[in-house]
């Protein structure tokens, strides 16, 4: 039996998306304060173990995407992979031994992510479930709960729950790292110093970034394709903001890797298209002068999210947003903030509620119950 069509709670500005962006600093702080005991004692169950898989569907699996990054820091060599879950359970034969097998859903129901981590099963495997509820299907089929954020996500285009759920991840993996190590490697060392200051970090760059957000979306309402380039533990900023454009004003939109826009893609630039660069200080800051001066010559408009200071970026960017500086492999939950306000404005600007998706219309609600059966997510 087919749900009935959604009925928004809100329909005008401030929506229910915009309130659970402006949650985020509260739901990192909640985040911090709530996993930190649970992540050891994982971690300490996990003391032998030699490989770990990360799982989750759409803004979970970049969550999990994000949260594996900070592995590529540890000093000895750990066998990580981050899949969709539906890749997980349908194109993997075995989960090997001594594997922790990490699943991000908000809701706890994500049927592809609940099914896959009920396939994880054996010897040696121990299943961790990262989520914002208690009492759902995804506690059944796990050895650890870890419960992310101060609470749900109230929209249906989920924001807060992305970056919970990688601050969650981790959270973990610096317990991970300290276990194996016998104590925190130098290399993730500005990590986990400067990890608590994420909240406060996250307040500022919303204060300051909120009206500059809402021009950019009124500057660019009329450009109808949204390129996002970010590298290293930025990639997945580009994934997840481009996902927020298309979840918000149904606008066509690619994220991508840096140096991967220069492999062909840039040559789909021209000025009714937008190209956002997500570019903190780092290895590919100079590549992304680059893309910034193709663009300038095929016409694109081209917006920054750059470190605090950084001239020779805005020089070249028609508008930048600053964030504060912070160890690279942090920089994404900052990142993030202001594309997810650039997204939530763009979608005012073209008069479509951010909160239900597109689900207010008849035809995409009768094709949601084919992609998500009632139950599934």
């Amino acid at each position: 039996m087919a749900l009935p069509q959604p009925v928004p709670e809100r329909t005008r500005h401030p929506f229910l998306t915009y309130d659970m962006i402006q949650e985020i600093p509260d739901a990192l702080e909640a985040t911090l304060e709530n996993t930190r005991d649970e992540a050891k004692r994982i971690a300490a169950e996990a003391e032998d173990f030699d490989a770990i898989m990360f799982i989750g569907s759409g803004t979970a699996f970049f969550a999990a995407q994000l949260g594996s990054q900070l592995l590529r820091l540890a000093e000895d060599p750990i066998r990580y992979q981050a899949l969709e879950a539906f890749e997980f359970l349908h194109y993997l034969r075995r989960v090997p031994p001594k594997t922790l097998v990490v699943g991000i859903s908000h809701s706890g129901v994500t049927k592809a992510t609940v099914d896959a981590l009920g396939k994880a099963q054996g010897r040696d495997v121990l299943r961790v479930g990262i989520t914002h509820f208690r009492d759902r299907p995804i506690a059944q089929v796990v050895n650890h709960l870890v419960i992310a954020g101060n609470g749900p996500d109230r929209s249906k285009c989920h924001t807060k729950c992305y970056v919970t759920g990688a601050l969650a991840s981790t959270v973990v993996i610096l317990e991970l790292l300290r276990v194996w190590s016998g104590q925190l490697p130098d290399t993730v060392r500005d990590v986990a110093e400067q990890i608590s200051d994420l909240p406060a970090l996250a307040r500022r760059v919303l204060r300051e970034a909120d009206r500059a957000c809402a021009r950019w979306a009124e500057a660019y309402v009329d450009q109808d394709h949204h390129y996002y380039a970010g590298a290293g533990p930025n990639r997945v900023t580009a994934l997840e903001a481009a996902l927020k454009i298309k979840e918000t004003s149904f606008l066509p939109a690619e994220g991508m890797e840096t140096e991967e826009v220069g492999h062909g893609s840039w040559v789909s630039l021209d000025p009714k298209s937008l190209l956002v660069l997500i570019a903190p200080r780092g290895a590919s800051h100079e590549r992304s002068l680059d893309l910034a001066r193709v663009a300038k010559i095929v016409g694109t408009p081209v917006l920054g999210v750059v470190s605090e200071g950084d001239g020779a970026l805005a020089a070249r960017c028609d508008q930048v947003i600053e964030i504060p500086q912070t160890d690279e492999w942090l920089s994404p939950f900052l990142t993030i903030l202001p594309l997810y306000l650039f997204a939530y404005y763009s979608s005012i600007g073209r008069g479509v509620n951010p909160d239900e998706l597109r689900y207010l219309e008849p035809r995409y609600w009768q094709a949601r119950q084919i992609v998500f059966p009632p139950g599934t997510h």
